[in-house]
């Protein structure tokens, strides 16, 4: 399995609509593409945006892989497939901190579920270090599964602590546990979510028969590896995930949690089956429990 892709979480500051097409005409098997405008971000500034689309699809479609590209200068990003216009929260890939093009790819006999005429949100940040405005377009490219299977539906795993404060001139350690699905999963794909105060970032197995096992571990905050199990890692009903976020502020001001570039992030993230929606966890103070919330 070959996966360049996470989910995040992000502020939402715009809304607007994106163009959606398909490759190859009327084909059922081309991939479907929607476009996102952005709205220019000139120099020495950053931005955070959301845009909607529809997706131009007749009928529900399994999806066996997503492409994004986008220009240079994307900090972190999302996209969701909610079900309805009630939704927000529904990620289905983001691309790690740093990133501005790449893509998920399921095995064979695996796939995403989308509705007909699917609704898209793009969440986005650029900063834009360079001496020119960032301008164009956020183009997705959505390719079918085979015709005629029905694939073991895939959906993403958000664990995060907002729970940061880290001293200035100092540094800081976040550890957190948190439930996975009530059902056995088997996880598919893991990544991390920093930003650039962090240094280290480890996820461990707690309970079942992986117990104490380390699955990912990264010292890089910035394009940081997806891991893929192939595979995947099946786990038991009850298990959970404890994942350590370590952190150095060199700066004079304390640094807390928030999307911007000179905030903090501490999450780990998953693609993972058998799921049809979305599932997330969150701690939101220190000392709390890290709470599932879906939706």
């Amino acid at each position: 399995m070959t996966v360049r892709g996470r989910v995040l979480a992000a502020s939402v500051v715009l809304a607007g609509l994106a163009a959606c097409g398909q490759d190859g005409g009327a084909d059922p098997g081309a991939p479907l593409l929607a476009r996102f405008a952005i709205t220019p971000v000139a120099p020495g500034a950053e931005a955070q945006r959301d845009v909607q689309g529809v997706l131009a699809n007749a009928s529900p479609m399994w999806v066996q892989r997503i492409d994004w590209t986008a220009p240079a200068g994307l900090h972190h990003s999302r996209l969701d497939a909610p079900p309805d216009a009630s939704t927000h929260f529904y990620p289905v890939m983001a691309l790690p901190v740093g990133v501005s093009t790449g893509s998920v790819r399921f095995p064979p006999g695996y796939a995403l579920a989308l509705a007909a005429h699917q609704r898209l949100n793009v969440s986005y940040h650029f900063v834009n270090l360079g001496s020119t405005a960032i301008s164009g377009e956020i183009e997705t490219r959505f390719t079918p599964a085979p015709a005629g299977t029905t694939p073991i539906p895939i959906a993403m795993l958000a664990l995060m602590n907002n729970a940061i404060e880290i001293p200035a001139r100092g540094e800081a350690t976040v550890e957190t546990t948190c439930p996975l699905p009530q059902h056995a999963i088997a996880l598919h794909s893991l990544a991390s979510h920093m930003h650039q105060r962090g240094v280290a970032v480890e996820a461990v197995v707690v309970g079942g028969a992986h117990d104490g096992q380390t699955v990912y571990s990264t010292t890089a905050w910035d394009d940081a590896p997806v891991v893929g199990f192939d595979p995947p890692l099946a786990l038991e009903a009850g298990t959970r995930l404890r994942f350590v976020c370590r952190f150095v502020n060199p700066t004079d001001a304390v640094v807390r949690y928030g999307a911007g570039a000179s905030d903090e992030m501490c999450g780990v993230f998953a693609h993972f089956s058998p799921g049809m929606e979305p599932y997330g966890a969150v701690v939101a103070a220190a000392g709390q429990p890290c709470v599932a919330a879906v939706r």
